[in-house]
């Protein structure tokens, strides 16, 4: 934080802010600045006090904790099922199949090598919750195995994978068939995999069990948690009919009581109603079983007299295992205003910083976004924490660097013990609601999902459709359909203060814009795959989406298109009165390669193509202003409080107005990489990179080993062509030492949460450019690994 508190108590208020160049500013003038922002201020809070606010339910069970208990569906024995197993010709196996022909039959996988083994079945997946096994691994060996399952000879899940350690007898093993019960239909088959490190495996008995579903379901007894509907999820609670629920809310008269409730096929819910009581003297009963699919429905009902007590919401009607859901449930309070508080996030995935159409030079064109920075702050030159996009995003919403997070991949959630921007803003009677594009923003694989009410976006590739694994085409979806989704959660916040967090994924490679804008920056007359003089990279690392294509200026074209239609689906949420009246921020996740240090259409590395992002933060009233100064992407949360009147408290950054101080007082900025593979500091010229890992880039032409360093002046070469280590040695010497002070000084904990990788999110993640593999673990630095640098420099 900047250490001039007068500053900060001037400009923290949200209000009306005359923006300035960054040059000095006499005495006088900054008296009147202060003096202006300090009233604003003040008419400001009395405005936001007469508004409306939102406040949010809080559930209490009204039973005891639902029992865990389960009942077997089915049990196969070595015995009953010696006939009808056979070895899967897809694998390998030394050794046939052999059978004990004691009364302990067991089904015996031996020999060299990986082993599978087929057992055709008549199962449903619906009843399949959890797999026993009781198995034999020799003692002091260790074997990996998992289970497939298949419908007509496809695979449509797995178990996670197993790693059991032989002791003296038999082994049980329990497995989560979290893949498995959400599919419809059936199974023919299931299969045995093991990795074969054991010399055998003995295999007595498999035994499928299921649970009541409110078991995988959040309870009032735990509290809520978000509820997933296909793409959609929503913070609540489930109920069935032993297990009813008291909701409390404050909701005086004239409040508007909301809540969402779960609505499906009606062959699966039958005559199930969600009953609430406590309304006055009515009973409301909301019929379930009333769409084709499931689906969230909204009950809104405006309050004639004060709600006293709680309200009772039991389930009625249905089957055994029938359940309610409830979600999003609150009240608006007070009146609303013509325009309530609204703050909009959005953050464009891949968006490199140069690219605003008035800051461009042509290169794109995008007036939405240009209306937008002409009522507020355009920050030139903005870095973000990492080149990759739940890193980045994390920084944006926890206000933790990479460092200290420990978030370096997509795969990673944060920790619910980080405070996130949506908890600030739900803790301050603001609604929540997110939309996204890409499935790694997925909750599963984010943790960002915290705080928010609703938060929604294609979810990360499990396996469960019926051709598993399909790819991560899937699991990315259109920017016009978030867009629209955005629209949505606006109207239904009609009235309260709201926060949204919006992300779009289409300036992602593989470059691919549609209709007007496919070509648009192409030459008249030039064909790709006709004229050009090819790639600098070999053949077989050209991406299969470039195949056949000669002009090396394609990609960058299709790619600048795609900002253009960022721009055009961002237009009617832009123009939104709400968004039109609100506060504003507008920034990527990182940027992207075309060439930059030899790396091609990816967003590897730590160089300035990669972490040059683009900035905008408009508010009401609001001058525009071209900044220069060198800023941090991350501040913008810390901003966003500020400007909405709120005390950030400990959430990390600095208030991006520090800018537009006389003198601004700048630090330098740091980022980490995608795996921790590389680090880099900037001080707003000069730009140090530090590799941590080997890397290659895609050329060939340069192979990056531990602890070698590049230093450009980002003045007079923007692409960081020209490495002035050997050049500027003293320079590089300060700046390396500064980087490897600020990477040894971290929080060395993290607020990494649990989450167990799939392959399927593996495969997606490297389908869209994301490599796998582990991430530097304890110190990001330690020169016993190597270190380049020390090697042909020495110490000093």
């Amino acid at each position: 934080m900047h250490s001039d508190s007068r500053f900060r108590r001037a400009t923290h208020t949200g209000a009306t802010l005359r923006c300035v160049p960054s040059g000095p500013l006499d005495a006088q003038r900054l008296v009147v600045l202060v003096t202006l922002l300090c009233c604003a201020a003040c008419a400001r809070e009395d405005k936001s006090e007469a508004g409306a606010r939102w406040v949010r339910a809080t559930y209490e069970p009204l039973a005891e904790r639902p029992a865990s208990t389960e009942r077997e569906v089915a049990r196969l024995t070595a015995g009953q099922f010696a006939r009808t197993w056979r070895v899967a010709r897809a694998g390998r196996v030394d050794e046939p199949l052999r059978w004990t022909d004691d009364e302990r039959a067991r089904l015996v996988l031996s020999g060299e090598g990986a082993r599978l083994a087929e057992l055709p079945v008549s199962l449903t997946a619906a009843d399949l919750h959890r797999a026993t096994l009781e198995l034999d691994v020799p003692a002091g060996e260790s074997e990996a195995l998992r289970l497939a399952f298949r419908t007509k000879e496809r695979t449509r899940a797995y178990t996670d994978v197993v790693t059991i350690e032989g002791v003296e007898g038999r082994e049980h093993i329990e497995l989560d068939l979290a893949q498995v019960r959400p599919l419809e239909g059936g199974f023919d088959a299931i299969i045995f995999e093991t990795l074969g490190t054991a010399t055998r495996l003995e295999i007595a008995s498999l035994v499928f069990s299921k649970r009541r579903s409110i078991a995988f379901f959040p309870t009032a007894h735990d509290g809520p948690a978000l509820i997933h509907l296909a793409d959609e999820a929503r913070l609540g609670v489930a109920l069935d009919a032993q297990h009813p629920v008291a909701l409390r809310c404050e909701a005086p008269r004239g409040a508007r009581l909301e809540l969402s409730y779960r609505v499906g096929p009606a062959a699966e819910l039958g005559d199930a109603a969600l009953v609430i009581e406590g309304l006055g003297s009515e009973v409301l009963r909301l019929p379930l079983g009333v769409a084709p699919r499931y689906e969230w429905r909204v009950f809104r009902r405006l309050v004639a007299e004060p709600v006293v007590g709680a309200l009772r919401m039991t389930l009625e009607g249905g089957g055994e295992d029938t359940l309610a859901c409830v979600a999003d449930a609150g009240a608006r309070v007070g009146a609303p205003l013509a325009a309530p508080p609204t703050v909009l996030l959005v953050t464009s995935d891949t968006h490199r910083g140069e690219l605003l159409g008035l800051a461009s030079s042509g290169l794109v064109r995008t007036p939405a976004l240009d209306a937008l920075a002409r009522r507020g702050l355009v920050f030139t030159d903005a870095m973000s924490t990492s080149n990759a996009t739940n890193p980045s995003h994390v920084a944006l919403m926890t206000g933790l660097h990479p460092r200290d997070s420990r978030i370096v991949t997509n795969r990673d959630p944060v920790a619910r013990r980080a405070v996130t921007l949506a908890e600030r803003f739900s803790a301050a009677g603001w609604r929540t609601a997110a939309t996204f594009s890409a499935f790694h923003l997925n909750d599963e694989t984010s943790g960002l999902g915290q705080g928010f009410d609703r938060y929604e976006g294609p979810g990360a590739p499990t396996g469960l459709e019926f051709d598993a694994f399909a790819g991560a085409a899937a699991s990315v979806r259109d920017g016009a359909l978030t867009a629209e989704r955005a629209l949505a959660h606006i109207e239904d916040a009609e009235g309260a203060p709201l926060f949204l967090w919006v992300h779009v994924f289409d300036a992602h490679a593989p470059y691919l814009p549609q209709g007007e804008f496919d070509g648009r920056y192409q030459p008249a007359g030039s064909d790709p795959r006709v004229h050009g003089p090819g790639f600098a990279v070999a053949p077989h690392k050209v991406p299969g989406f470039l195949k056949g294509v000669v002009d090396p200026e394609y990609p960058w074209r299709q790619y600048r298109a795609l900002v253009d239609y960022v721009d055009h689906v961002l237009t009617p949420l832009l123009e939104h009165p709400r968004v039109a009246a609100g506060i504003v921020g507008f920034t990527s996740d990182h940027g992207e390669s075309f060439g930059e240090r030899g790396i091609w259409w990816n967003h590897a590395g730590v160089h300035a193509a990669t972490t040059h992002v683009p900035l905008v933060v408009a508010w009401p009233g609001a001058e525009a202003a071209r900044v220069t100064v060198p800023v941090s992407q991350a501040d913008l949360g810390f901003t966003l409080l500020l400007l909405a009147g709120l005390d950030p408290g400990d959430f990390g950054g600095r208030d991006l107005r520090w800018a537009l101080e006389p003198v601004p007082e700048t630090a330098p900025r740091f980022a980490l990489g995608y795996h921790a593979r590389s680090a880099a500091v900037d001080d707003g010229r000069w730009l140090l990179v530090m590799h941590l890992l080997e890397e290659q880039n895609d050329e060939d032409s340069h192979t990056w080993r531990p602890g070698e360093v590049e230093l450009f002046d980002r003045r007079s070469d923007p692409r960081c062509d020209q490495d002035l280590v050997a050049q500027e040695l003293p320079r590089a010497r300060a700046m390396r030492a500064r980087l490897i002070q600020w990477l040894t000084s971290g929080d060395s904990v993290g607020y990494k949460g649990e989450y167990h990788v799939k392959a399927a999110i593996d495969q997606a993640l490297a389908e869209l450019g994301y490599s796998s593999g582990g991430e530097l673990d304890g110190s990001w630095y330690d020169p016993a690994r190597g270190d380049v640098f020390l090697e042909r420099y020495g110490s000093r």
